[in-house]
């Protein structure tokens, strides 16, 4: 699992360590402090390079109407999830592939795609 964010890079790997989430991303994309790489589509386009993730097999999940905006636009499915801070109106309006109310919808949707990725 990899995180991508348009928060500076630096500053979400002082998030995931102080939270202690770290060991659950095996590689962390985001903006540079220097401007550079601040958009969604770049810093998902910069991890899929750094990963050699097939994006056909990857998945952006996100609350914000940028992070769907974002995976769609280099080609992943997206899931919109309610417990951020986006809306689903929000969500619904930039069409993410899936919605999800709580983590066990989203844990649901995923195992789902899963069995749908191996056939």
């Amino acid at each position: 699992m990899h995180l991508a964010t348009s928060k500076p890079e630096v500053f979400a790997r002082q998030i995931l360590d102080h939270f202690q989430l770290s060991r659950y991303f095996s590689f962390v994309a985001g903006a540079e402090l220097n401007g550079a790489r601040n958009d969604k589509v770049d810093v998902l386009r910069y991890a899929l390079q750094k990963t050699g993730a097939d994006v056909s097999h990857s998945l952006m999940v996100g609350d914000r109407f940028h992070d769907v905006v974002g995976g769609h636009a280099v080609g992943m499915k997206t899931v919109g999830v309610l417990y951020g801070y986006g809306s689903r109106q929000e969500l619904e309006s930039v069409h993410a592939d899936y919605i999800c109310q709580s983590m066990t919808d989203l844990q649901t949707t995923l195992l789902a795609l899963g069995a749908e990725m191996r056939h």
